[in-house]
């Protein structure tokens, strides 16, 4: 099984959603960053070289949203994903290859892109227990 790390960056009331770049059939759908968990290394291990890799920026790991009854959540080929809250420690985050956009949301914009599918129940739990 392919374990895949998702960065649900905080700021406030808003968080940062990205837009896929590639490949063709996911491009224009927007997803929590991160990436697949190298097996010598931890999930936040993991989550935070993703998030450097791919937004330029450091964050600092906090609280892990996972599905009722806890686990994994399924996503796109078969693989499982487990998402953290972060915060940006160092930088600001930017767009890089794997995004062609990101954006600040707020709760009232949260469903405003098109997410990929497998993610909106991750979107779904994030927002029913965010206090942002």
């Amino acid at each position: 099984m392919t374990l895949i790390v998702a960065g649900i960056l905080t700021d406030g009331p808003r968080f940062l959603a990205a837009c896929r770049s590639y490949p063709a059939e996911l491009a224009g759908q927007w997803e929590f960053p991160g990436g697949k968990v190298a097996p010598v290394e931890s999930p936040q291990a993991a989550l935070r070289r993703e998030i450097a890799e791919e937004l330029g920026c450091g964050v600092v790991v906090d609280t892990e949203v996972t599905p009722p009854g806890g686990g994994t959540w399924p996503i796109l080929g078969g693989r499982r994903m487990r998402a953290w809250t972060c915060r940006v420690e160092q930088g600001v985050p930017r767009a890089g290859s794997s995004h062609r956009e990101i954006r600040w949301l707020a709760r009232p914009a949260a469903l405003s892109v098109p997410w990929l599918e497998p993610d909106v129940p991750i979107v779904t739990r994030f927002l029913a227990e965010w206090d942002g």
